[in-house]
């Protein structure tokens, strides 16, 4: 049998990962972050071998130079379980964009790095604001929230800054939470910078809300919003009728859908739809030798008016 005896330790120690890891944002309103190295092995506590470099590790801002020369110094406790070593430190005064560190650890061998850890350096991206640039309510008749004549909306908000260009999650709230993001519901189409949901059935009655929005970066954006649903209860009215041969228009009070026929018992699922672009104003053409059309219209609260005879001849 044969035993190998152990070598003498030659190499410097090696980064096993980075707490946060190398390109992390950092949110706009962060100033410093806590960066927290995991190496192989230890180099902090202990005797120390005679003559050798000073165990540890240190680090600079903005340029890679020799262990020795680097001026700023991390806490390195001894483990407390195995060998995997543990050093932290507090990176301050981050400034705006890309703030580059360089890492260099010594074991208690007096093994150096040479190289910084990672290689290339250890880089954290200080971003801008994120802001929510809008919110609209989207119901058949148009998109601003506030007097909301529909029982269905599609909420839709809108994003840009931080650290991918608006790219965040979204949700509602009914309360404000500050400097938190803590939602009651998240919008269903999100994680971009355009965010929506559809709501509904709705009751009748006024909504307040925060729209609150949080990046990679953990930077926050919140926005109040109100709008008020209001049912109708009323069947659509017909205001104004204008016939001539071969065509019939309407004027309604309200936004609604009006259907006609010119024979047999009237049923507005299977009745001709007049054509129009507001809703309120309605138009058909008939044949020129039809005496009479009758005529119903539809809200959008499934409100249905009753039939009204309209003669052409």
């Amino acid at each position: 049998k044969f035993k190998v005896a152990d070598g003498p330790d030659l190499t410097a120690p090696s980064l096993v990962k980075q707490i946060p890891s190398s390109g992390s944002y950092v949110a706009f309103e962060s100033n410093a972050v806590d960066v927290e190295l995991v190496l192989n092995e230890r180099v902090g506590g202990g005797k120390v071998e005679p003559n050798a470099t000073v165990s540890g590790c240190r680090y600079s801002i903005g340029a890679d130079v020799a262990y020795k020369d680097m001026p700023n110094i991390m806490s390195c406790p001894a483990p407390t379980l195995g060998n995997q070593q543990r050093c932290t430190a507090l990176m301050k005064n981050l400034t705006m964009g890309d703030n580059m560190y360089y890492f260099k650890c010594a074991d208690r061998k007096g093994n150096e790095n040479k190289e910084s850890l990672p290689k290339e350096g250890y880089k954290l991206t200080k971003t801008l604001p994120m802001n929510i640039t809008g919110v609209k309510c989207i119901n058949p008749l148009g998109e601003n929230c506030g007097d909301i004549f529909s029982l269905n909306i599609t909420l839709q908000a809108f994003t840009d800054g931080g650290a991918e260009q608006g790219k965040a999650v979204c949700g509602v709230s009914t309360v404000n939470v500050k400097n938190a993001f803590e939602t009651d519901f998240l919008f269903f189409e999100s994680n971009a910078s355009t965010h929506s949901i559809n709501l509904g059935p709705l009751d009748s009655r006024r909504y307040d809300y925060w729209v609150v929005c949080n990046d990679v970066a953990n930077n926050i954006a919140k926005l109040a919003i109100n709008f008020t649903v209001i049912v109708d209860r009323k069947a659509p009215e017909i205001l104004e009728i204008h016939k001539d041969v071969g065509s019939v228009k309407l004027r309604t009070n309200e936004f609604s859908t009006c259907k006609y026929q010119t024979n047999g018992t009237f049923k507005f699922e299977s009745a001709n739809t007049f054509i129009s672009s507001d809703g309120i104003v309605h138009s058909a053409v008939v044949d020129a030798t039809t005496r009479a059309v009758t005529v119903a219209c539809l809200d959008r609260f499934d409100n249905l008016g009753g039939t009204v005879n309209v003669y052409l001849l």
